[in-house]
Order: C-alpha cells, then structure tokens, then sequence
C-alpha cells in the first residue's frame, strides 16, 4: 500500500483504492511474492530488576529470562522464565460503577507479540482470549497480582494455516491459588473461505473450578461486495458447585454496494450458562441480539467546496433474554462533517426506548425503566498543529427522569518536537444517576465528577525519554427521593482516586533497555457531606496504597 498526503489541499492519493478508515484496510493491499531467505535466528534477554515498597519497607529483587527462537522462517517459539510482565506502564484511572466490566488491554510484551491469531471476537464485545487474566489479581487477596512463574508461546505460520499454542503458570499467592492457562488455536485460509477453532483451558485451584472454552469460526466471502462470518461457542465450566455447560452462537453479514457505503447485519445468541470469563472477557450471557447498521461516506465534492467529506451513520439494536424477556431496543444516528482545513464536526443523537432491564440488577431480576435519550455534539481542530484539542458535549438521561450534562475535551501540545503534552478533562453533572448491585437492588442519585489526565512526554537524547503520568478523578454521589417503586434512595458516598507515575527509559544500540520508575497511587472515600474536590484530591494522595520504586535492567543478547 503507498500513499500520497497534500497536506495543504487535505488530499491523499493511494493505491490500491482504499484508505485507513475503512474496517477492511488491510485485506485490501495489493499483494506481492517475495522469498524469504532468512534461516534460523534465537534472541534471548534477560531482565534485573529491583522495586522498593516505601509504604511495606519491602525491598524485592527479580531475575528472569526471555527466550525467542525460530528454527525456521514460518515457525517461532518465544518462551520466558519468571518473567517481569510490570513494564512500570501504568493503566487509565476507570470509573466504572455498572455491571459491565471494564476490558483493559494488555501491554506487556509476551502477550501482544505475534498475538493476532488469538485474537477471537464476537458481538457484544467478546473477546474469547482477555490476556489480562493471566497475572491478574489474586481471588483470596485482591491487593496482590500473581506473579507468573514461566509462560510459552508457539505460533506456526504458512500461505494456508497458521497453528498457535499458548501456555502460562502463576505463582501462588495464598498457598495453591496459582492458575494454570492453555490454549490451541489454528486457522486456514484459502481462496474465498476461512475456518479455524480455538480450545481454551484453565485451571483454578480455588473451588477446585476447571473451564473449557471451544470456539469453531467460518468467513466466507460470497461476492466482491458480500462477506459473511459466524462462529459457534461453548463453554463447560466444573467446580465444587457443579458443572455448567453453555452455548453461543453468532452470525454477521457485511454488504459493501459501493466501496463509501458499508452495512452490517449482526445476530448472537448466548445462553444463560455461557461464560468464557476464566480466559475471556463477556459483557454478559443470557441474551439474544440483532443489531444493524449502515455507514456512508461521501468524498464527491466539487473543487470550490469547502467540504472535504461527511458520513452519515445510523444503528438500531433490538435484544431480548433467553427467558423471553423483552429488553430495551435502541437507535443512534451521527452525521460527521470534515472541511478541507481539517475542522471536523459532528452531531448524534441515541434513544433508548422504555423497557425491561436485567443487566443493571446484575440479571438478579429486572427492572423497569423509563425512555432515555443521548444528544451529542463533537468538534476537533486540525492535526497535526503545535496545539490540537477535540471536545465533545452530552445531553442525555441515566436515571428516571432528568437530565445530565457530560463535557470531555482532548489536547495535545507540541512544545517542541521533543515535548509533548497529552491532556483529558471529563466533568459530569448528573441529576438522575442509576445504580445496581448484586443484591438486584437500583439505587438513585445525584452525582457530579470531575477526572483529570495528563501525560508529558520528553525526548531527552537519541536514546533517552522520560514520561511523567498524572491521573485523577473525584466523585461525590447524593442519594435523591424516587418516585419509582422499583428504585430507592441511595446512600450519600464520595470517592477520589490519585495515580502518578514518573519513567525514565534509555534504550541501548542492541535493543536492551534500562528503566527507572517512581509510581504513586492513591484512594480516598470519606463520607464528609460537604468535601470539596480539592480535599478529595489531598486525601487521595495521602491514602495512598502504593509508592514504590524501580529500576530494571533488559538486556538483549
């Protein structure tokens, strides 16, 4: 794929005829045969490193070794010992107080090197391999992280099959709480049709839990302009409780008439003993969904106008449960107006109809709920510029009733071209929140939020960078009367959280690196009435549960 960029006109000019923004980018290169004479290679690195806990006066040192080897071009073995999976990066601030977990994705190297084969997704945001199980936190103790004691990679690769296996083991925290994770998968190509499976396994010691994870996917491209794929999921999961064995299904169907104009019919289907937590990440079993949507982009302007493109987007969603519960349908429509000097415009609106819930109860029951609507407006300056930002403004109901407010704006500063600022705002004022728990009760309230990101990133020489991290969100949440027999009033509460984190990398000529950390995290959740966000704040980084210190050494050989 070659491309031509007038930056001054906003043209671009390429070949083959496609673009960055369209979701099938990649299939659409122009293919080339070239030979591959490269023969047998091994790489191996070995880290050191040392991280002192100031709040435990704990100091604790770390040796382990990372092994990649190709015994031929197609084939590659990357194993690791006692590896050192903290690579001092640290995750976003989330605020997330739905049923919904919030899915993270993974940035250690073990895991997001030749990983694409696993990478196995369905509607609803599945996703049939969540990497961030492995080495998460322990069960018994949530404040602890398993350590992983070694892990494998196996990823075998020609013109019609690739073949990968993946095997990793946790150190215990409490006594025989270490998981044990496997998982197979192969996939083959040829001419018009794609198939593969994927077997995942894991083994958890607590409550004796084993779970098996079976996934047989198909893509067939029927015409130019029509491409199908499906895949069908089971899972069988046993522990000292019992077993349960779930089943899933998934269809979706693309037609592209004209290469601006995409549309999609998606049916899934998961049954209420579906889970493939143990390795994956679901938003939820026990529903059956049809969504469509259609997107159209149009690029034909004339010369003197000073439109570069628009796109006009609009989705419908309609699911139910697999009791025959009737859950709430909803619609969204966008229109996106770009011009030639980069100002980008756009404005949606969402409605999501009155309707049963069993999600917000954590499906213990349903509730009622009432019709909400979502107005938003977006607007985003040109890039690149020495200053850039994007903001966008929401209008919309979360509660019984009333209206909320929502204000997110993105910068990015170019001091020079070796500083750059990156900062994120988010104020919220809401005042008809609801809430769930696990008991199946909905909780009301009214909330405000505040949460702050910045990052400055610093070129310090050829080889050297330094990042300095900030974060921090602080909430305050008052319960308000109901006139809903299904909701109640909830319980006044606040909540602030702190994270900062200085890192100093230097990367030498053989691609070792060396890396010098400072991380300080903090959470606070007074139940002072009238606190304000600046006590939140002073509060959050006085409590602080981590403050630590590290450097590590990864030496390539």
């Amino acid at each position: 794929y070659f491309q031509r960029q007038n930056v001054i006109d906003s043209q671009a000019y390429s070949f083959p005829d496609t673009n960055r923004g369209r979701k099938n980018f990649t299939y659409e290169f122009a293919p080339i045969m070239v030979d591959n004479n490269q023969g047998q290679s091994l790489r191996t690195s070995a880290y050191l490193s040392n991280n002192y806990d100031f709040l435990a006066s704990e100091n604790n040192l770390n040796v382990g070794v990372d092994l990649t080897w190709k015994p031929q071009v197609n084939q590659q073995i990357i194993a690791t010992i006692n590896p050192d999976f903290g690579q001092v990066e640290s995750d976003e601030l989330i605020v997330n107080y739905s049923a919904v977990e919030t899915l993270r994705t993974d940035k250690r190297p073990f895991f997001t090197e030749n990983q694409s084969l696993f990478d196995v997704r369905g509607s609803n945001s599945l996703k049939l391999m969540n990497t961030r199980r492995i080495g998460g936190n322990a069960e018994l103790d949530t404040t602890q992280v398993h350590d992983i004691i070694a892990a494998g990679k196996y990823i075998y690769n020609d013109s019609n099959l690739n073949v990968g296996a993946l095997l990793a083991k946790e150190d215990d925290i409490t006594e025989g709480d270490g998981k044990t994770f496997a998982s197979v998968r192969w996939y083959s190509a040829q001419d018009n049709l794609s198939t593969g499976q994927l077997f995942n396994y894991v083994e958890n010691p607590i409550n004796d839990r084993k779970s098996i994870v079976f996934n047989q996917d198909v893509r067939y491209q029927v015409t130019d302009n029509i491409n199908i794929f499906s895949n069908l999921i089971y899972s069988h999961n046993e522990d000292i409780n019992g077993k349960a064995i779930g089943k899933g299904a998934t269809f979706k169907a693309s037609y592209v008439p004209v290469r601006h104009w995409q549309n999609n019919v998606e049916w899934s289907y998961f049954d209420h003993l579906l889970d493939v937590n143990d390795f994956g990440y679901q938003q939820r079993n026990n529903i059956a969904n049809l969504s469509m949507n259609s997107q159209f982009d149009n690029y034909q302007h004339s010369a003197n106008s000073p439109i570069l493109r628009t796109r006009m987007y609009g989705a419908y969603n309609y699911q139910r449960n697999t009791q025959g519960l009737t859950l709430r349908d909803d619609w969204y429509m966008s229109y996106l107006l770009r011009f030639k000097n980069k100002h980008t415009f756009r404005v949606g609106g969402k409605q999501v109809n009155h309707g049963n819930d069993d999600l917000i109860t954590y499906q213990q029951g349903f509730v009622e709920m009432s019709k909400q609507q979502d107005f938003h407006f977006y607007y985003g300056t040109p890039t690149p510029a020495p200053f850039s930002f994007n903001t966008t403004y929401n209008y919309y109901q979360e509660g019984e009733a009333d209206w909320s407010s929502k204000v997110s704006i993105n910068t990015t500063t170019y001091f020079t071209d070796t500083l750059r600022l990156n900062a994120n705002y988010v104020y919220i004022d809401s005042n008809d929140w609801l809430v769930g728990n696990t008991s199946g009760e909905v909780k009301r309230y009214r909330r405000s939020l505040n949460k702050v990101y910045a990052k400055l990133i610093t070129k310090l020489g050829d080889n050297s960078d330094l990042t300095l991290t900030t974060q921090w969100y602080a909430m305050k949440a008052r319960g308000i009367e109901t006139s809903n027999g299904q909701y109640i009033m909830g319980d006044d509460f606040n909540a602030g959280q702190f994270a900062f984190q200085a890192r100093y990398r230097y990367s030498f000529s053989n691609g070792s690196r060396f890396y010098f950390a400072y991380a300080h995290n903090g959470f606070d959740s007074s139940d002072e009435p009238g606190i304000g966000y600046d006590n939140l704040l002073s509060n959050a980084v006085a409590n602080s549960n981590e403050k630590s210190l590290t450097a590590k050494l990864n030496w390539v050989f």
